[in-house]
């Protein structure tokens, strides 16, 4: 029976099943996702795990295709586990474990941050007023906005100065589009912005504890792609 299970799950052909099944449940998700917004309000703003145990789970008709798309990441996982500890060994086949353990170290990052990331939005700064993060342990003024227009008048750039009011003291910080300011290694993200009546910056903050470990599982899953090609080709002419 364990002999078995060890083949089972070793298996090419599995692979291929839960990728084809996996694909399908997504187009469903995906279809499901716009048609009934009100069963999947909150996913993206906060861990997945946490949304699931609050609010997804009452739904479950309708978002159940979540649950069942982590269970088959999860065989996937195992399948991919399973296989690469039978078949390692030294020589041009390692290539192949590499890229292995970079889809692992990428399917690991998600499954932190499902844990134990967060989003905080909505954060509304009007210039001069001091406004409470929780999740940061800090408040937000702001100082400025600066803006530079397109002769159209569509902004070319923008950006907020913003005060970070926090227990080791106070200091400046700078945010605009895609240029966040971190705290404690939280980035403070810029959205949007309004000059009048009063300035004011929307913002939003977003922690992603798995981002470093996925951009680590994504360099080495390229190393170990990169040579395949070359690996393959020089084996196909030997007559392997």
């Amino acid at each position: 029976m364990v002999r078995w299970m060890i083949q089972w799950f070793s298996s090419l052909k599995l692979t291929v099943w839960i990728l084809t099944v996996l694909i399908a449940v997504f187009f469903l998700g995906a279809y499901l996702m716009p048609r009934y917004p009100e069963a999947h309000a909150g996913i993206n703003s906060m861990p997945l795990l946490a949304w699931w145990s609050e609010l997804g789970r009452g739904h479950l008709e309708i978002n159940g295709w979540l649950p069942l798309s982590v269970l088959l990441l999860a065989v996937l996982t195992l399948n991919t586990l399973v296989c690469t500890i039978r078949s390692l060994r030294p020589g041009p086949s390692l290539w192949a474990h590499v890229t292995h353990l970079g889809f692992l170290l990428i399917l690991l990052a998600h499954l932190v941050s499902a844990a134990s990331g967060f989003k905080e939005t909505g954060i509304v700064l009007v210039r001069g007023r001091a406004v409470e993060v929780p999740r940061l342990g800090v408040a937000l003024k702001l100082n400025r906005i600066d803006y530079t227009p397109y002769p159209s008048g569509m902004p070319r750039d923008y950006s907020a100065e913003v005060t970070f009011v926090t227990p080791e003291g106070s200091f400046r910080k700078r945010l605009g589009p895609n240029r966040p300011a971190f705290y404690r290694g939280v980035p403070v993200y810029l959205k949007d912005f309004r000059l009048r009546p009063v300035p004011v910056a929307l913002c939003e903050v977003a922690h992603d504890p798995g981002a470093w470990v996925a951009l680590a599982g994504s360099i080495v899953f390229l190393l170990g792609a990169l040579p395949l090609p070359f690996v393959t080709g020089k084996n196909r002419s030997r007559g392997n």
